[in-house]
């Protein structure tokens, strides 16, 4: 029952390895087959800020008051 375990273990175990390796050499053609159609990247539109910086600013250093002071255990 021992060597039967072991036969079943070796043969899945050869199965998967078979399998990866295919696997893995299927991704190498892959990748070079790939090399000879380049993907043009669509161009980025540009962000609008919708917020105004100063306003963006102000509010950033009212979040880092308030974490300071919650931080040392001060109430708002």
């Amino acid at each position: 029952m021992l060597l039967d375990g072991t036969i079943v273990m070796a043969i899945g175990m050869s199965a998967v390895f078979l399998f990866l390796g295919t696997m893995v050499a299927l991704m190498h053609v892959m990748a070079e087959i790939i090399k000879f159609f380049p993907e043009q990247l669509p161009e980025r539109p540009q962000k609008k800020h919708s917020v105004d910086e100063s306003a963006r600013a102000e509010e950033l250093a009212i979040v880092i008051a308030a974490a300071k002071a919650y931080s040392e255990g001060r109430s708002l």
